[in-house]
Formats: C-alpha cells, sequence, structure tokens
C-alpha cells in the first residue's frame, strides 16, 4: 500500500522580539552615517527611516518607541586605520647628510586647527604637536641616519566625530643630543656639513626639525577635477605671460603634474583625457624642444605603464559598483588616447598593441 508525503507545518516567520533588535541596527546606523555609498541616489534620513518601517511591518507607535531608545544610545566611536609604509628621498637634516625621521598621526577638527594656528606669533607649517594632546598622537619608531625610511606600521585612530574632522599626519627628524666630541668627528669626515653644523649650533637644544605633512578630510572626498582657486589660476596665467610660455608648454607641464597625481591621489581620469587631447593637437601645431619632448616621452611611456598595472587589479581598484565602473572605463579611454596620439607613436618608436598589453594584464 502507497503511502502519501503530507506537507509538514510551514516555518514560522521572526516575530517582533526577533526583529526589533535588527531594527534598532538599522536605525543607530542612519542615524550614524558614516562612509560613502556607491549609489548614485541619495536619500534623506526620513526616507530610509520609513523604508525600514515599511519593509518591517512596524507599527508607528513602535517605531517612535525604538527610535527614542536609539536616540538616547552612546554614539559610536568611529576608528581610522591607517598604515605608514614608506618616505623616498626625504631631506637631510644632521650634520652627516641624513636625518632621523619618525611620523606623528592624529585627527583634528579644523576649528581646533584654525585656533591653533591663529594664536601663534608666527606661521609654522607644523600643528600636530601644539594641536593635539599627547594621549591622541600616535607616532612610529625612529628610522637612524637614512633617506629612505621603511615603517610598515599601522595605527588605529580613534575620534568622536568625523565631521570637520581631518587626518593629519606629519615627518619630523629627530633631533640628538650628540657630544662636542662626536660633533667634531663628524665635522673633519665630511667638511660639507659646516652649515648645518652652524645651524645646529643656533638651533634651540631639543628641538626637532619639521620633515613635511599630509592632511586628508574624513569626508566629502570626491576626486578632484584639475579646478585651482581663483589666486592659483591668476598666478599660473600672469606666470605664463611672464615667461612667454605658449598653450602647449602650458598644457604639458598640466599633464606632466595631472598624470603624477593620478598615482598617488584621487584624480579624476576625465581631467587626464581632457590633457592628452590638448597635447595631442598643439603637437600638429608647434615643434617641442628636445628636452620637453623627452619629458613627455617619459612620461606618457610612464603613465601607460602605471595604467596597466592598474587594470591588471581591475578586480580590486575597480569593483563593478556605480561609481568604480565608469572610472575604469575612462581610464582605459585614456591609455587608447594615448596610443593614438602622434606624439607617443614618435617619442616611443617601439610597437606597442595596447589590446594585446590589456589582455595579457587582465
Amino acid at each position: 500500500m502507497a503511502s502519501t508525503l503530507q506537507p509538514g507545518p510551514s516555518a514560522p516567520g521572526p516575530d517582533s522580539r526577533q526583529l526589533k533588535p535588527l531594527y534598532k541596527e538599522l536605525l543607530y546606523t542612519i542615524m550614524h552615517k558614516l562612509g560613502k555609498p556607491s549609489s548614485a541616489d541619495t536619500f534623506s534620513d526620513e526616507q530610509l527611516r520609513n523604508y525600514v518601517m515599511e519593509s518591517f511591518l512596524m507599527s508607528e507607535s513602535e517605531h517612535r518607541s525604538l527610535v527614542e531608545k536609539v536616540q538616547n544610545s552612546d554614539p559610536p566611536v568611529y576608528c581610522l586605520m591607517a598604515t605608514v609604509k614608506e618616505a623616498k628621498g626625504i631631506l637631510g637634516k644632521d650634520i652627516t647628510g641624513f636625518s632621523d625621521p619618525y611620523c606623528l598621526l592624529t585627527i583634528l577638527e579644523d576649528e581646533k586647527e584654525s585656533r591653533t594656528r591663529s594664536s601663534r606669533d608666527k606661521p609654522r607649517k607644523s600643528v600636530v604637536k601644539d594641536a593635539a594632546a599627547d594621549e591622541n598622537i600616535y607616532s612610529t619608531d625612529i628610522k637612524k641616519q637614512t633617506l629612505n625610511p621603511v615603517w610598515n606600521q599601522t595605527f588605529i585612530l580613534e575620534f568622536e566625530d568625523h565631521e570637520g574632522a581631518s587626518f593629519h599626519l606629519e615627518m619630523w627628524d629627530k633631533d640628538e643630543e650628540l657630544s662636542l666630541a662626536q660633533k667634531l668627528e663628524d665635522f673633519k669626515t665630511n667638511f660639507n656639513s659646516l652649515r648645518r653644523m652652524i645651524k645646529d649650533a643656533t638651533k634651540e637644544k631639543g628641538s626637532d626639525d619639521f620633515l613635511g605633512k599630509i592632511v586628508l578630510k574624513l569626508q566629502g572626498n570626491v576626486p578632484w577635477k584639475g579646478e585651482l582657486s581663483s589666486e592659483g589660476q591668476v598666478l599660473l596665467e600672469l606666470y605664463a605671460t611672464q615667461n612667454n610660455l605658449s598653450p602647449f608648454l602650458q598644457d604639458l607641464g598640466k599633464w606632466v603634474v595631472y598624470s603624477q597625481l593620478y598615482q598617488s591621489l584621487e584624480v579624476d581620469s576625465s581631467v587626464l583625457f581632457h590633457q592628452i587631447t590638448s597635447i595631442e593637437y598643439h603637437w600638429h601645431q608647434q615643434e617641442l624642444p628636445h628636452q620637453q619632448k623627452r619629458e613627455l616621452g617619459d612620461s606618457l611611456h610612464g603613465f601607460l605603464r602605471y595604467g596597466l598595472h592598474l587594470v591588471s587589479k581591475y578586480r580590486d581598484i575597480f569593483p563593478p559598483t556605480a561609481t568604480a565602473t565608469p572610472r575604469l572605463h575612462t581610464l582605459l579611454r585614456v591609455l587608447v588616447q594615448i596610443c593614438k596620439t602622434k606624439a607617443f607613436q614618435k617619442l616611443n618608436p617601439a610597437q606597442l598593441e595596447l589590446q594585446e598589453e590589456v589582455a595579457d594584464a587582465v
């Protein structure tokens, strides 16, 4: 006798007690938004709360009660993970011609930085030591007697609010107090260090030398599209006029700078496309001096290799999102345009098949 399988009872759906913790987490996420979603659409907090309420079939009274609980909860502690990797070709501040570099890292509110700078008798580039409390400053190891320090140290910086705040990294040369005998020995072995020795003698004891800094906004960063401040644009135009720089040389200078910046900062690649198009136009109108030809050829070839390196890692650098995919397309357009230009074909006579190079990179 054949038996008939009867369907078992359907699995019960989650009740409100299971949903409320997740609901509160989503409300908390909306209240303390951080990061930049890949979607081109923008939504207000109210739109997101209404969406969550409808998705969870939450009543108005339950929603208000949970919103109130979330509003009374502690705000999040924001964290930024920063890795200090290396530096190359830094200034030599010691009488030996080398430095003992270390880096200081912190997060400062923009308002606090402004107050610190305005309170000084004379302007200085550094700000971290004066504006941040000691417990909020993170320091790398000191690398002895080098111009190419390697640290590879990672730090997790905690801060309360990302609105109007910036990440600061400053590099300093540690001032080691040497005995007179040591200084005389260094002087005898390196006569060219006289100027540094005189400078050290007039410097306040124990004061380190400032080497450089990086400042990054924690929110609102978008790819730079090459715009300059009004003052900067005026100065560039005046300089070009006074030094008789042709439009070709001006565009060449912009291309060299922008292509280098693209390798270290978030620069909109459409800026590069515009510059390489301008260079191709001028190439047929004006002959470049030998030095500028060489500089242009090296720059085009170097950027092409860098672009192919990015393409080889496209899965990590250009994930399939609404913002990353157009960036990959624009970069590929720039690489194609470089290979098509008469300037590149003339200055790099080796026949380069971009399609094959891209295929090899991928």
